[in-house]
């Protein structure tokens, strides 16, 4: 018998908010009851080793070309115990990078503006490397065009998307990466008419560190036309494998996959420019939940 329907409904209310209030779920985001990974742990809010916004530094592109997997990985870990107040030090790379062979050629920059694909296209530093290299940049930006067919083997070098900076806020949870965009829009405008200020994400970090799920906050960004037409929040799918894309007659090429799609790309409208972007360990019950973690990009 449940001695309950004993009491008056005022106090069987009161029963009610007594046991709401003693399983502390009372007003708190649904996003945080949920159990987050316990691998490649990232110190985040109550975990935070420090408060204020820290600089992180870039750490420059490299030829990968011929590199064995087990190095990459040794690499990547280096990358991310230079910073032990952002996250633990067991961590290993994730299966985001597990279909990398070894020994392989990665497209590479020369290929991307030059040769395109074939024999040549992992020519000069590896594309991927200024993410791989990068482990703390959760979200980068990528060039949405490949001019290997406009400037040809003997043209121009255009300026690449490197970040000039970021900063790490651990207890609030949030990230910003600026980007000197101008330059590149600049090249584009003056060598490539009718191409538009399009840009992709880039996104497998996040993944890596567990932070699966991704929204652009609209109306914390400026000056961004995000092409999405999804009304949830979006699953990053993006991983390294050794592809076919690079045209290698010899050879696969190590690069990522899938494309990016239209729910990682933006068009810029003006500069200065901002996106700003949520990130979730797990799915929200809605892109309006509290994220896990905010990850700005600065475009200048």
């Amino acid at each position: 018998m449940n001695l309950i329907h004993y009491f008056t409904p005022g106090i069987r209310l009161g029963f009610a908010l007594l046991a709401i209030m003693m399983c502390g779920c009372e007003g708190e985001p649904l996003s945080k009851k949920r159990a987050r990974p316990t691998s490649n742990h990232l110190y985040l809010k109550g975990e935070a080793k420090f408060g204020g916004f820290r600089s992180v530094g870039i750490n420059p592109p490299s030829d990968l070309n011929g590199k064995a997997r087990r190095d990459l990985y040794g690499l990547r870990k280096e990358f991310v115990l230079r910073h032990p107040d952002l996250a633990a030090a067991d961590y290993e790379p994730s299966r985001v990078f597990e279909s990398i062979e070894d020994g392989k050629p990665w497209w590479g920059f020369g290929g991307w503006d030059h040769h395109g694909p074939g024999a040549k296209s992992n020519e000069g530093i590896s594309t991927h490397s200024r993410f791989i290299n990068n482990p703390f940049l959760l979200v980068g930006l990528s060039e949405h065009y490949i001019l290997w067919n406009l400037l040809g083997v003997n043209g121009e070098d255009p300026p690449h998307l490197l970040p000039s900076s970021l900063e790490w806020r651990s207890d609030s949870a949030q990230a910003a990466a600026r980007y000197e965009v101008g330059k590149y829009f600049d090249f584009l405008s003056r060598t490539a008419s009718g191409f538009d200020r399009e840009l992709e994400l880039i996104g497998y970090n996040a993944r890596d560190f567990g932070l699966n799920y991704l929204w652009v906050d609209g109306a914390n960004s400026k000056n961004i036309a995000w092409q999405s037409d999804s009304v949830h929040a979006i699953q990053i799918p993006q991983y390294i494998h050794c592809g076919g894309s690079c045209g290698n007659p010899a050879s696969c090429c190590n690069n990522m996959s899938p494309a990016p799609s239209r729910n990682f790309r933006f068009t810029v409208k003006d500069l200065p420019a901002k996106i700003s972007m949520k990130l979730w360990f797990e799915k929200p019950y809605s892109y309006g939940d509290h994220p896990d973690m905010t990850f700005v990009l600065e475009l200048h």
